[in-house]
């Protein structure tokens, strides 16, 4: 068995796995040789599972090749990646009330092509765990300016990434992270770190900031600024948030931590182009209104 070690949002990741790794990718970047004798926060472990092993129990979710069926004790998270059929697929095993050990069953026979194929990373599916420890995913751009942590939220396409580039050429702010960033609230302050899944921008960094303002894009004609209330606040920040909706006990807990962190952190709608007044316009609101 080999085990390996990652760092992500200050929290020590475990896989344990019958097979080498040579290569993980983003994870890479986050990989540590030394745990200096501290226990895992979440832990992987990596199994085979036989050829007649059938898809089983009541879906709950569907979203494109990944379904999550329930069982008596058991939530299971399928990765299909047959093209026309559901023949091949690997299983991410959560127990009920479980929330920091899980299992990755992966098919033997088909273990060439999928290494080949895919990245290990893309089956963790790490938002239960993350919870456990006040963190959640969400599908943002995050920039270091000013010692705090600016978050670009919005759809796929929106412009998250291009804010995130004029803010670092006309700002010389930092981009920490490209597309899908993890809050974690510790202490009594939420902070903003990298992680790698980055989407097709490919930024990702280990670090973390302090986290200032979230904004809510959108693409317009004009440049337009407005600050949100906590139900639009709410309702837009959940949209774009990594979250277990087969899960009540995740959802119960999720809708919490949103609400302290829509409570502690101002979060502001921008309609804009993508010119260098609108990051004047939004620079104006966060130094009047956030005191950043």
């Amino acid at each position: 068995m080999y085990s390996y070690y990652f760092r992500i949002a200050d929290l020590l990741i475990y896989i344990h796995t019958p097979i080498v790794f040579n290569k993980f990718y983003e994870l890479d970047h986050y990989r540590i040789k030394h745990i200096n004798g501290r226990k895992a926060d979440i832990e992987y472990k990596v199994c085979f599972f036989n050829e007649e092993w059938k898809v089983h129990g009541r879906k709950v979710q569907e979203v494109r090749r990944t379904c999550v069926y329930e069982t008596e004790d058991s939530f299971l998270k399928y990765y299909f990646w047959s093209v026309h059929t559901n023949e091949k697929f690997v299983i991410l095993e959560q127990k009920k009330g479980e929330y920091h050990q899980f299992k990755l069953y992966i098919p033997y026979k088909d273990i060439d092509s999928l290494l080949r194929e895919f990245h290990i990373s893309a089956f963790l599916s790490m938002e239960r765990a993350l919870l456990k420890y006040s963190a959640f995913q969400l599908h943002a751009s995050v920039i270091s300016w000013n010692g705090k942590g600016i978050l670009f939220s919005a759809p796929s396409g929106t412009g998250k990434s291009t804010q995130a580039e004029m803010w670092k050429k006309y700002e010389s702010a930092a981009v920490v992270n490209g597309d899908r960033a993890i809050i974690r609230k510790q202490g009594n302050k939420f902070r903003a770190y990298g992680s790698p899944y980055a989407g097709t921008s490919g930024v990702y960094t280990n670090i973390s900031v302090p986290v200032g303002a979230i904004v809510i894009l959108e693409q317009g004609k004009e440049n337009h600024i407005k600050r949100l209330g906590g139900i639009e606040a709410f309702k837009k920040i959940y949209s774009e948030s990594t979250i277990c909706t087969w899960d009540q006990m995740f959802i119960e807990k999720y809708m919490d931590l949103l609400g302290e962190l829509i409570r502690d952190v101002s979060v502001y709608y921008l309609s804009c182009r993508p010119e260098k007044r609108a990051v004047e316009l939004l620079k104006e609101w966060l130094l009047s209104e956030s005191g950043i």
